[in-house]
């Protein structure tokens, strides 16, 4: 069973301020390989154990873990830790069902490659992490002056060196951090940290259509996997197809179904997981705390499946609540980069478009499942309105698929196009 939650992180402070938990002395046990660890729970959600502070369960259950098997990359966290003997799993639950939000099950999440086996046993969603089980630390965009943004992996135990601070940049307290998980957080470049990108993207026009199409359809954020081909001699990462999730953030049944289905259409066409993408309706398409976090972990089961293989996230804005003035799309690609094992750093992709001259029927097919699915939703646009006063949404999605569209060759095609648009959003 799958489920997936929208909203911002949940922090063992979030149980502790709606009375749930309680701060006190060795109320968390973490068992693993036959060993119990023992640690207290602090009133701010951070525990504490051996003299040290982590920031959230994930970290202490990964410092332990690291003791006894440092070689092990399962995640852990939420599910592993118990508060009182009981999962602290169930507490969160506990608080979800009480906020009306959607709870997760016991079965794990799956995340699927291209083989049809689990890529990832994790519960919740892959666009924004739900629980803290890899919270993160960082600067957000509001923080920054002129310096890179630090990533920092959730322990107070300062494993950088003064050099490797001045170099990514900023830090924030763990308090702080606790807050700051769906915060938006700066990308660098590559040649900011004098390095130069590892592999080259190449992307049809057609899949960022799709993409920008798809995140203008609801004011809740869309989510999609990338299915392509990487050439280890070239270092090319060729991005193929794109599988948008038609699905709901709170309804399990159709979150197993799309998920179900695009692990068949990308065997069946010899294609790899290679991304995933999702929307910022109207925030700026920086990664949050929480998206750098998933980011990493897709990255490093990916690679640790498949060798020197990488797996890039793309985030489109199409800026719904017309809060920068602009009316085309932006969408952006990043990869993380782990400096050791505190710290890690979101980078900014570059990618190279393959204009095509046509748009494909398997593309056509798609937007309209896209548009018969949303149609009906609570969430989705109403393409009649006016995104400003003298702009209707009909004409900003025109004006931003514009950007993405095909060259095509034939007089009229142009016209054409934007009928089909029309059909697909006034049906």
């Amino acid at each position: 069973r799958r489920m997936a939650v929208a909203g911002r992180s949940i922090s063992m402070f979030s149980l502790i301020t709606d009375g749930i938990l309680e701060p006190g002395d060795g109320l968390l046990t973490f068992d693993y390989l036959g060993k119990r660890y023992t640690a207290d729970l602090l009133p701010e959600g951070t525990i504490q154990s051996d003299g040290h502070i982590y920031a959230s369960p994930y970290a202490w259950a990964s410092h332990c873990k690291n003791l006894v098997n440092p070689e092990q990359k399962t995640a852990i966290g939420w599910g592993h830790i118990r508060y009182k003997g009981i999962k602290l799993s169930q507490y969160k639950n506990i608080y979800m069902k009480k906020n009306k939000l959607v709870y997760e099950q016991e079965s794990p999440e799956m995340l699927l490659d291209h083989n049809g086996t689990s890529l990832l046993q994790k519960k919740g969603r892959r666009k924004k992490i739900v629980s803290d089980d890899m919270s993160i630390k960082a600067v957000s965009s509001s923080q920054l002056q002129d310096s890179n943004t630090t990533v920092e992996l959730p322990s107070n135990q300062d494993l950088a060196n003064d050099s490797q601070k001045e170099k990514l940049g900023k830090e924030i307290t763990h308090q702080a951090a606790l807050s700051l998980t769906s915060e938006l957080v700066d990308c660098v470049s590559f040649e900011g940290l004098g390095e130069t990108q590892p592999f080259e993207i190449l992307i049809s026009s057609n899949m960022l259509l799709l993409m920008d199409f798809h995140s203008h359809l609801c004011w809740s954020e869309v989510v999609g996997y990338l299915g392509g081909l990487y050439n280890q001699k070239t270092k090319t990462l060729q991005i193929v197809k794109v599988y948008p999730c038609r699905c709901s953030t709170t309804n399990e049944d159709e979150n197993a179904a799309s998920e179900k289905l695009i692990q068949k259409q990308m065997t069946s066409s010899g294609l790899q997981l290679v991304g995933w993408y999702h929307s910022h309706p109207s925030s700026d398409p920086l990664p949050s705390v929480n998206d750098v976090t998933q980011q990493l972990v897709y990255q490093e089961v990916v690679m640790s499946n498949e060798g020197d293989f990488p797996c890039v996230g793309m985030i489109i804005s199409p800026n719904l609540a017309n809060r920068r003035n602009e009316i085309q799309s932006t969408i952006m690609s990043f990869w993380v980069k782990r400096r050791d094992a505190m710290h890690a750093t979101p980078l900014k992709l570059q990618y190279t478009i393959s204009w095509e001259q046509f748009l494909s029927q398997d593309v056509a097919d798609e937007m309209n499942l896209l548009a018969a699915f949303y149609r009906h939703r609570h969430d989705s646009i109403d393409f009649k309105a006016k995104w400003r006063e003298d702009i209707p949404f009909v004409h900003k999605l025109k004006t931003s698929l514009a950007n993405v569209q095909p060259k095509f060759s034939q007089e009229k095609s142009d016209e054409t196009f934007f009928t089909f648009i029309d059909q697909l959003v006034f049906q």
